[in-house]
């Protein structure tokens, strides 16, 4: 019976490998400027996709090499594990809408760049809250995820549920013409193909049009501890270093940056138009990242939090997809009993790699465990909220370091 099992287990890792192979490759060279010249500087072994969420705890999880390194020539650094799109996002289940302080933000934005009556796009316009923020002008959105899409269409957003490749630009451009703004918020750190992006959106701007582009600044990433921002999902991580070296080979002149410390754990929103590069004072450059500790520093917060934690029974809230990664490098799957969210989507599912619960939010008002915010970026709304549910709740972060709040 024994010799069978292992013949079972053995084919089932080997069914497993097959796949990983169907779904992924890895790549050799920088994405930015081709360079094979580059450093790994963080390991967290093989991880699992962090919004696969699982159906049962019996499921099984595949699970991916993540390591991130960085380009000697351009300074831009990236994962080489490169997972396919299709297969991570034509269903996906992070509504950016349920963020209080995310809505806000899509709010200021469409407040500032105040283009009544202009085109608009946006790309991975996810459930639409951005554009809902532009009703006063030509709106539409791209967004690969099936079930994202029609939540923005009963709205009433015109969105093409496609992936913004040339073949969907030049679609856009037949059918709308071109736009005097393409918003692209967190979604450039996704893309595997960065010159194939910004020449299709090139393609659909006026001439004089913005492009706009939001991502996680990789300085607040790696000095601040978060390996919560590394997943499959984020095949890069943005230096204004790199950002202008790459910009200034596809003819992009940035003329402002702005910078959002509580975005994400910290993001640079980049405005772009066709042309020279501009001599600009943007305020802002990467100073020093302290790429050579960053795995020591990871290490640390995985250490310090399991013998803080010891055996203690706690819960989670927020199901996010950093606080999958966490969950996963510090092994908290024996003390972390359920995690509680509001995006009824994730409920009744586990999440993947650690099997932990995800339950609703609003039954987290029974809890008298102490909860361990898992999106720590959003940690101030998280607990304004928690505390008109449960007015004793005690909280931890964990991010950069043991905080109990």
């Amino acid at each position: 019976m024994s010799e069978v099992r292992e013949v079972r287990i053995a084919a089932s890792r080997h069914l497993s490998a097959l796949k990983k192979m169907e779904h992924a490759k890895t790549i050799e060279n920088c994405r930015f400027c081709g360079s094979p010249q580059k450093t790994m500087y963080l390991n967290l072994g093989e991880m699992p996709l962090v919004n696969n969420l699982s159906s049962s705890p019996d499921e099984e999880v595949e699970r991916y090499p993540l390591r991130v390194f960085l380009c000697h020539d351009c300074g831009m650094s990236f994962i080489d594990c490169v997972v396919d799109p299709e297969y991570l996002f034509r269903t996906y289940c992070y509504r950016s809408g349920m963020s209080g302080t995310f809505v806000r933000h899509c709010r200021e934005l469409a407040r500032q760049i105040d283009a009544k009556g202009r085109f608009v796009i946006e790309i991975a316009s996810n459930d639409g809250t951005f554009l809902h923020q532009m009703a006063k002008s030509r709106r539409l959105g791209i967004e690969p995820a099936q079930n994202l899409a029609e939540l923005s269409q009963a709205e009433g957003i015109t969105v093409i549920p496609e992936f913004f490749t040339a073949e969907t630009a030049e679609k856009v451009l037949k059918e709308y013409g071109w736009a005097d703004y393409i918003v692209a918020m967190n979604v450039f750190a996704h893309v595997h193909d960065v010159t194939g992006f910004i020449s299709n959106a090139k393609k659909l701007l006026k001439k004089d049009g913005v492009l706009i582009i939001e991502a996680p600044w990789v300085r607040d990433t790696v000095n601040n501890n978060d390996s919560g921002q590394i997943y499959h999902e984020h095949l890069s991580y943005i230096s204004i270093r790199g950002m202008k070296k790459f910009l200034r080979r596809m003819d992009m002149s940035i003329y402002q940056i702005k910078y959002f410390p509580d975005m994400h754990g910290g993001s640079l929103r980049f405005y772009l138009k066709q042309g020279e590069q501009q001599k600009i004072d943007v305020g802002l450059d990467d100073g020093i990242i302290c790429y050579d500790t960053y795995q020591q520093r990871i290490d640390r917060v995985r250490d310090d939090l399991s013998a803080y934690l010891k055996d203690e029974k706690i819960v989670g809230v927020g199901a996010a997809a950093k606080g999958c990664i966490l969950c996963n490098y510090c092994h908290l799957e024996n003390n972390v009993l359920a995690i509680y969210d509001n995006t009824p989507e994730k409920w009744g599912k586990y999440q993947p790699g650690t099997k932990i619960p995800i339950l609703p939010q609003e039954e987290i008002s029974s809890v008298r465990e102490r909860i361990l915010i898992l999106p720590h970026n959003f940690k101030n709304e998280i607990r304004r909220n928690i505390r008109k549910l449960n007015p004793q709740a005690r909280f931890i972060v964990a991010v950069p370091t043991i905080e109990e709040l």
